[in-house]
């Protein structure tokens, strides 16, 4: 073989989730051919990525030599590394690049959060301000890990579900963000705001009287309510009702991908979520059935099946078309048009496109605008 095919094989079979077989091609590139000496670099580069994906010990041991041998590491690739060490319990191992990280990074006041030099509470209010400037997910780790030290069930469980709410989690996040144990998280927050309130088990009117009060004033709460209903009301029809009003409260909060992590739980029938769904595209809001069509086409793209995503992104530009074109729609269009070149339908992005320009020019949407 070749020696470039040797490196195009280890990169596709680590974007296939397939980092051993990676490895593999790596060691036969290393060692059977001579390659020029940046190309070595690169493929050692390669390596170190290979070893994100569950050997956070070893990707760590790799970066060492690296660093010996070529420098620091790219930044981005360094990032992804700490974290995932962050995720493993190996905070001394990243303690060390500390003073590499910009002041504002995240990932700098998770490091030092685990490695006890900052207090929870400090770190937990750094992380919101942060927030409020511009969303980076390591944020919610952060949060979400301060809120855990502290016992703060409510932080760590918005913190949870805004997590959730990422398309694509690796092994390790997966480990500790997921939906059985946000199920769990709703279910003992719920318990312990009813025994606040003085809320019987079994009274479910009045837990749907007040869910129904937070779902303005306090929606996390609400939610929290309708999840523990949708599992434990006695009616099959206010089971229905929360698990409605439990996604229509996501999508509310701009976290479909979170509601459609919910609505696919296997724990689920096919029919329970097909049932689920039709029905919150005639209880929600034509926004609301934006979002949900949005993640459902998030959630098909990243099985692979980008026909079907781009039909979900399709239907969701065509609600609210006597309306402005707005952000969200012209997401849903990008979205549309990324899938369609995805899946390859040339044809289709052209139909796109036009109905798309024909739109704009209507609405005198500048041509600079997204997508």
């Amino acid at each position: 073989m070749h020696p470039a095919a040797y490196g195009l094989a280890a990169n596709s079979a680590l974007q296939l989730k397939q980092p051993e077989k990676s490895r593999e091609f790596i060691r036969q590139q290393l060692w059977v051919s001579a390659l020029p000496p940046m190309d070595i670099k690169s493929t050692r580069y390669l390596l170190i990525e290979s070893f994100l994906e569950g050997k956070p010990a070893a990707a760590y041991q790799a970066l060492l030599k690296y660093q010996q041998d070529y420098g620091d590491p790219d930044a981005q690739q360094l990032r992804r590394l700490l974290k995932l060490l962050l995720l493993s319990g190996m905070e001394k191992e990243a303690l060390t690049w500390l003073p590499r990280l910009q002041e504002a990074d995240p990932l700098k006041s998770w490091i030092r959060l685990k490695a006890g030099l900052m207090a929870p509470e400090a770190v937990l209010v750094a992380a919101k301000l942060s927030l409020q400037k511009g969303v980076i997910q390591e944020n919610w780790f952060v949060i979400w890990q301060a809120a855990t030290m502290l016992n703060h069930a409510g932080e760590r469980l918005g913190a949870r579900e805004q997590l959730l709410n990422t398309q694509i989690l690796n092994a390790a996040e997966q480990q500790l963000i997921n939906i059985d144990t946000l199920w769990v998280d709703y279910s003992n927050y719920a318990q312990t705001q009813a025994n606040l309130i003085h809320l019987l088990t079994g009274d479910d009117a009045s837990w749907v009287a007040q869910a129904t009060q937070w779902s303005g004033s306090a929606p996390l709460n609400a939610r929290a309510f309708w999840a523990y209903l949708s599992e434990h009301a006695i009616e099959p029809s206010t089971r229905e009702r929360a698990r409605s009003e439990l996604y229509l409260s996501l999508l509310e909060a701009h976290m479909g991908t979170t509601m459609l992590k919910l609505a696919k739980h296997p724990a689920n029938s096919q029919k329970v979520e097909d049932v689920t769904l039709k029905h919150l595209q005639v209880l929600g809001t034509p926004v609301q059935q934006q979002e949900m069509l949005l993640a459902q086409a998030q959630f098909a793209a990243a099985q692979g099946e980008f026909g079907q995503a781009a039909d979900f992104a399709l239907q969701g530009t065509m609600l609210r078309e006597d309306e402005a074109l707005d952000g969200l729609t012209l997401q849903l269009y990008a979205f549309a048009l990324d899938s369609l070149n995805q899946a390859g339908w040339i044809n289709e992005v052209k139909f796109v496109q036009v109905k798309l320009a024909k739109q704009r020019l209507l609405q005198r949407v500048p041509l600079g605008a997204t997508p």
